[in-house]
């Protein structure tokens, strides 16, 4: 038998970064749907049947009432079950940062921040710089 530990493809430990995506509960009705639908502008579609889909590299992908249909970090479609949403997500209030931007935005931000002249504009600036560093020591 092979020795595993000596192994260059033996399982390495991952830890998951900090982010956060947006979602919508889905609650079953037309009206619901359409909303997903736009908001989501388009990556999420109905079927032939009338059920809320997303066609992702899984395959196609359904959406049931009570799950969430959400967009990843990178705007991927998928969805949620509501036993794996209340155990493993939780509800952020509009001004939590705390997922690491982007090097892109990190350096917007810093360049706003430049020209803000009102306080507000530089708390947000600075709260979100600050989230972000906290996310990476996390």
């Amino acid at each position: 038998m092979k020795d595993r530990t000596k192994s260059r493809y033996r399982p390495k430990r991952l830890r998951h970064r900090p982010t956060s995506v947006e979602g919508i509960d889905y609650d079953g009705t037309p009206e619901c749907a359409g909303e997903i639908i736009a908001w989501s502008n388009g990556k999420f579609m109905l079927d032939d049947y009338g059920r809320l889909c997303a066609l992702t590299p899984d395959g196609l992908r359904y959406v049931p009432e009570g799950g969430t249909a959400v967009l990843g970090v990178i705007g991927e479609p998928y969805m949620l079950m509501p036993e794996v949403k209340a155990v493993a997500y939780v509800e952020l209030a509009d001004n939590d940062h705390r997922a690491p931007l982007t090097i892109e935005r990190v350096r917007q931000l810093v360049a706003d921040s430049r020209t803000i002249a009102d306080s507000d504009g530089l708390r947000q600036v600075i709260a979100q710089l600050g989230a972000h560093s906290e996310a990476l020591m996390a």
